[in-house]
């Protein structure tokens, strides 16, 4: 019943954007008086057997901006492809960041925020590195994709449901996407806000890598480092976190 009851909700109030590569993508905008400030918030996986959600809508309810909470449900079971895969093909990547620049160019917005934990928080920093965000608000986000994607059994049909069965795409070569995005990007303006444990596993397999690749490529870093031990506990403690730097950064 609240499979349905959720599926139904996000349904009723999703719009959708279709791309000029032919990909449907789902999106919810709530408008603001004072909109020139866009955020963008991008989802983490639901539980298993929940549809792709939108995140953090009430967290944010109260910040003064337009917000664009997008949808990734792509891949297996439509429960998500990182924005960036489906079944072998990048399209959702592509229609994405079709998305953001047509919706980012109706307004002349002071600044950008790319906001996610997760699985959202790494496309919040994919996208907001591609896109040229000024902010990107991440909480205890993957790294290397590919790895994180073949660790262990369970997640192959997730891992096929983003690149297919072929082997077009290889490990290294998702361990390279953001990374070599961060590299490419050298020297710009946007800003990193990342929260993480330093006890949970996505720590010593991705954030320290992350954060050292960031701080080599001199981008400017606000760190919030916490000491729960349980990846899923991000839901918990990044809140505060994200509430308390969207209001700063609005109100500069």
């Amino acid at each position: 019943m609240k499979k349905r009851f959720i599926g139904l909700y996000f349904k009723l109030i999703s719009r959708k954007y279709h791309a000029s590569n032919h990909t449907v993508v789902k999106y919810y905008m709530k408008k603001n008086s004072r909109n020139d400030s866009l955020v963008i918030v991008f989802s983490a996986f639901s539980r298993p057997g929940i549809p792709a959600t939108y995140n953090y809508m009430a967290t944010t309810k109260d910040i003064e901006a337009v917000r664009l909470f997008i949808l990734d449900d792509f891949g297996h079971n439509k429960q998500g492809g990182y924005y960036l895969f489906h079944e072998g093909s990048n399209n959702p990547e592509k229609a994405v960041a079709e998305l953001i620049t047509k919706t980012s160019v109706q307004k002349n917005y002071r600044q950008i925020i790319c906001v996610g934990t997760s699985k959202g928080g790494y496309a919040a920093m994919y996208f907001g590195l591609k896109l040229g965000a000024d902010a990107i608000i991440s909480g205890a986000p993957q790294y290397f994709l590919g790895k994180y994607l073949t660790d262990i059994p369970e997640k192959k049909e997730t891992f096929e449901g983003m690149v297919g069965k072929s082997g077009i795409y290889s490990v290294s070569y998702l361990d390279g996407i953001l990374r070599n995005k961060i590299y490419e990007k050298k020297g710009s303006q946007t800003d990193f806000y990342l929260h993480f444990s330093t006890k949970e596993h996505t720590y010593n397999e991705h954030i320290a890598d992350l954060i050292k690749d960031l701080k080599q490529q001199d981008y400017r870093l606000v760190l919030d480092k916490q000491e729960y031990v349980k990846h899923q506990e991000v839901a918990h403690y990044f809140p505060p976190f994200l509430r308390e730097s969207l209001q700063k950064l609005t109100k500069e």
